[in-house]
């Protein structure tokens, strides 16, 4: 077998003309163009930004690469080389490693929201030739941000016979940049829109929508009570913020709570609470007509157990009590003669379970109440009997318990003596029957007798401007409560 060997630099000539061959080949090549990224953020402040598009070696000779251009937002930015239907035509010269187009936005200082440009190379000259990262998204992101809305305030009152509107005021975080509304809802309020408050703007299916102008940085509207004759208490009316426009968002304090104070009842007893210390208290509020009578009193009990309820009372044409409800089975009514409540019946469920009768003394106070109850043959008896003393002046002085004993003597149970009246009147009066108050004035004692015992107590009192008491202290016989009165 024979071998041919080729003298050394025989081999080094064959191996240059090798290398010859390969960067002959590669220079034949289309220098190819891509995108250096596929994805960019800006923010519309950030100003001129290039978009870049690379060759992979320097280009043979001069020539064109095509763009393709995307976006519904193109009169946000001012793009050069210009584009002409969608179209970005980009000059490449020779010896050149890539091109540029740059991008500018409009800071235009309106809230426009994030825009997106999409290029992609499409066409490329002679020489040229479009790669596989041919696509690039750009992200702008506005710079202006909408304006938070706030009410000032949480709440606000005013009294329904005040000729001053009521002015309502929203905050913005910052000043608008364009026009928008704010609409504001009040559905399922105490209040009734034209019947207890107006507005302006008109409220229109109980909302209310106010306008914003660019620019600003606090708006408002105004509320007008409307004044009644009727006692209607307090009305609260509560706005909340139901939806703004796309220049605005929604802030923390969303909701304003508006009440309107009744003239009429102005003043008026509404409740009192006594706590007697180790869980024992007493509570008691007070609920008007539109008529201003009483319709009806809540009341509950901690002893320490709690109880409670309600009475409602019922009048009749003239004005005058007829009717206690107390609860769902029970009702007292009341039988006149001459103008005077001379009779009081009990009834439980439809039965009548007890009754009352009242005398009268010469000033026509009530001077003796006797309750009959009903035994289980169906009777009636004498159980108990009230007789009441007063003061010339009609405050109560004594009230004495009396056992009728079966027809016999009757046995003195109880006294109950209240002295030293002061001045100030009583917002929550002993009463006999409803409406009619044996105490308008304020004890300062009281005395509590039994056939074994006597309890003495003494009351003090703080007061508001006008002579109403706030608060009374009562002290004695080795216990101290405190009673606290509130007024419409």
């Amino acid at each position: 077998m024979k071998t041919h060997t080729l003298p050394i630099s025989a081999m080094g000539f064959a191996l240059f003309l090798c290398a010859c061959d390969k960067e002959a080949e590669l220079a034949l090549r289309p220098s190819v163009a891509t995108f250096s990224l596929q994805t960019v953020s800006y923010s519309e402040k950030d100003g001129s930004q290039d978009i870049a598009i690379e060759l992979s070696k320097p280009a043979k000779e001069a020539g064109t690469l095509s763009v393709v251009l995307e976006s519904d937002v193109l009169d946000g930015f001012a793009i050069s080389p210009t584009p002409h239907d969608g179209i970005i035509t980009l000059q490449v010269e020779q010896g050149s490693l890539g091109a540029f187009i740059k991008v500018a936005p409009i800071d235009n200082d309106k809230l426009d929201g994030t825009k997106v440009l999409s290029f992609a190379l499409s066409n490329a000259t002679k020489g040229l030739q479009v790669g596989a990262a041919n696509r690039l998204e750009s992200t702008w992101i506005d710079d202006e941000s909408p304006s938070i809305v706030s009410f000032a305030l949480e709440r606000g009152s005013v009294i329904e016979s005040s000729s001053t509107s009521t002015v309502v005021t929203l905050q913005l975080s910052h000043a608008a940049l364009a026009d928008g509304s704010i609409e504001i809802d009040f559905s399922g309020s105490q209040g009734s829109y034209a019947v207890d408050f107006t507005t302006i703007p008109e409220a229109v299916n109980n909302k209310i929508v106010v306008p914003v102008q660019a620019g600003s940085a606090v708006v408002s509207f105004t509320i007008d009570p409307l004044n009644d004759a009727l006692y209607n208490a307090e009305r609260k009316i509560n706005f909340k913020i139901n939806s703004v426009s796309s220049v605005l968002e929604l802030g923390a304090r969303s909701s304003y709570e508006f009440t309107i104070s009744d003239d009429e009842l102005g003043g008026r007893a509404k409740a009192y609470v006594t706590n007697a210390g180790n869980g024992w208290s007493s509570k008691r509020q007070i609920y008007y007509a539109l008529d201003g009578s009483v319709e009806r009193v809540a009341w509950e009990s901690k002893t320490p157990g709690q109880t409670g309820g309600e009475y409602r009372y019922v009048y009749d044409q003239s004005g005058a009590i007829e009717k206690v409800i107390v609860n769902a089975v029970t009702y007292i009514k009341y039988i006149r003669e001459n103008g005077r409540i001379i009779k009081a019946e009990e009834y439980d469920n439809e039965e009548l379970d007890r009754y009352t009768l009242y005398g009268y003394d010469q000033a026509g106070n009530i001077g003796e109440v006797a309750i009959h109850d009903r035994q289980s043959d169906g009777s009636f008896a004498f159980s108990l009997d009230f007789v009441y003393l007063y003061y010339t002046d009609g405050n109560l002085y004594k009230k004495l318990v009396y056992n009728p004993a079966g027809g016999g003597e009757p046995v003195l149970i109880t006294t109950d003596t209240y002295e030293h009246y002061v001045d100030g009147v009583n917002p929550f009066p002993i009463e006999i029957i409803h409406g009619k108050p044996i105490q308008n004035k304020l004890p300062s004692s009281y005395r509590h007798e039994t056939e074994d015992k006597v309890l003495n107590y003494s009351f003090t009192y703080q007061f508001l401007e006008g002579g109403r008491p706030s608060s009374r202290t009562a002290s004695g016989s080795g216990t101290m409560e405190t009673t606290s009165y509130e007024y419409y």
